[in-house]
């Protein structure tokens, strides 16, 4: 049971947002794994409001994650991202606190649930890389440049997924993963790391806002990309859009294997624990089993 789903601390919650911005009439009308969606109207238009089911979010994939630093955080994002030209966000009006919890108050976009047009979402995924990236600290970022992030939290996730599958291989030293991802140090780019169909609002194939900045670091642009190829959404077309906007990242393939290794390795736990899908779990394990195998290959040959 989540926090939110008490009652009486729900009543407290909403009671709370309508004295702050001086409305009535908030319905629930929506819900992910970590927040719930509100709906109401404000003087500017319909508006969402977004309000974690609990403070503190702890899971196989990560520990311990203040829900208002998130809040917080996507509220800096999605100004940051309208000030630099990306103007499929929605718009953010207020990012308060209502009976100890945050709550982010942002315009309605609505959507027909369309499929997007994929050459489009690669197009718009090139330009959130191309603009400054912000100055600020990101939840998911742990205070640690990328070859430390991905080497830490790979290594966390990993004991994760030992204990509950049989016979997982194990992970090369944690200081021989940072020192093959060297060479991505120095990129700073503004990275979404969540860039699904899951989190996007469309109309006719157009996209016209993505949601959702929780996972957001600064880092090199293959990252991101490995993670859009390994949930399997998009194909050579969002390839294609994006290298119209910028050129593709280049990266060696064991750095690639091991960035998309990271997100195998979270989907994996999410079909396991977080999420459980019986039917997507296996093919997940198959699929980190896959990427460990073929990133000891070139360890082990010195190839890369």
């Amino acid at each position: 049971m989540h926090e939110l789903d008490d009652a009486l601390l729900l009543k407290q919650v909403l009671a709370s947002l309508e004295r702050q911005l001086n409305i009535s009439g908030i319905k629930k009308v929506g819900k992910g794994n970590e927040f719930y969606i509100f709906g109401t109207n404000l003087d500017s238009g319909p508006a969402i409001i977004k309000i974690p089911k609990d403070r503190i979010f702890s899971n196989v994939n990560d520990a311990y994650i203040d829900s208002r630093v998130l809040l917080d955080q996507e509220f800096a994002l999605m100004r940051h991202a309208r000030m630099h030209g990306i103007t499929q966000v929605p718009e953010p009006i207020k990012d308060i606190e209502v009976a100890g919890f945050g709550a982010l108050v942002m315009s309605y976009v609505p959507s027909d649930d369309s499929k997007p047009d994929e050459f489009d979402l690669g197009k718009l995924l090139a330009r959130i890389h191309t603009i400054e990236p912000a100055d600020i600290q990101l939840s998911a970022q742990e205070k640690m440049e990328i070859p430390e992030l991905i080497a830490t939290r790979l290594w966390r996730r990993w004991g994760e997924l030992d204990s509950v599958v049989i016979d997982l291989p194990a992970l090369p030293p944690a200081d021989v993963l940072m020192n093959v991802l060297e060479p991505i140090r120095r990129s700073k780019r503004l990275l979404h790391m969540d860039f699904r169909e899951a989190n996007l609002r469309t109309e006719k194939g157009e996209v016209l806002a993505i949601l959702d900045w929780s996972n957001a670091l600064i880092g090199h642009p293959a990252l991101e990309l490995a993670r859009v190829a390994e949930t399997g959404e998009t194909g050579k077309k969002f390839l294609e859009g994006y290298a119209s906007a910028a050129p593709l990242p280049a990266v060696t393939p064991l750095i690639e294997t091991i960035l998309r290794l990271d997100t195998a390795t979270m989907l994996a736990l999410v079909f396991l624990s977080e999420d459980p899908d019986p039917e997507r779990a296996p093919a997940a394990i198959d699929r980190v089993r896959q990427l460990h195998n073929r990133m000891m290959e070139v360890l082990k040959l010195g190839l890369d």
